[in-house]
């Protein structure tokens, strides 16, 4: 084999192992922002019940955007509640999303960031996440179940 022949082959492999980092990098960039990795909402806030089922709903989808990927049953469970919450009492899913956007931005202030710069894909966020998210399905289910009550305290 010839000096120029082991040169052109250790280039065109040099050449291959390059495009291929790039490809991975470019795909692992791309994949974290098609849908995996949903940014942290900054919502202004918000004191009218519609507005808030309306903006504030975002920072529901952050939680069920971390959750499908680290706890799908609670995250299913709170799904499914906080629905049949709004569609019952309005006033009580309010409550609940700005009592969740209250935990959010606590958590999101004391990782020291700025909303910007926070993602469903961080660790940090997919464990604090995680961590809370039976609880919050669980106060979802007493929403509801506080909704259910006064409906049958009414009759």
């Amino acid at each position: 084999m010839s000096s120029k022949h082991r040169k052109n082959k250790t280039r065109r492999d040099h050449i291959r192992r390059l495009l291929s980092i790039s490809v991975f990098v470019l795909g692992i960039l791309s994949f974290s922002h098609t849908g995996f990795a949903v940014d942290f909402p900054s919502v202004k806030a918000q004191s009218d019940t519609d507005d808030i089922l309306d903006n504030y709903r975002a920072y529901l989808d952050f939680v069920v955007a971390v959750g499908r990927q680290t706890d799908s049953s609670n995250t299913q469970k709170l799904e499914k509640r906080f629905a049949e919450l709004e569609k019952r009492n309005p006033e009580g899913a309010a409550r609940f999303l700005k009592g969740l956007r209250v935990e959010l931005l606590d958590k999101a202030e004391r990782l020291g960031r700025s909303y910007g710069r926070i993602s469903s894909s961080q660790s940090e966020m997919r464990k604090w996440v995680s961590r809370f998210m039976k609880d919050w399905a669980r106060e979802a289910d007493e929403h509801l179940f506080r909704t259910a009550s006064s409906e049958l305290a009414r009759k």
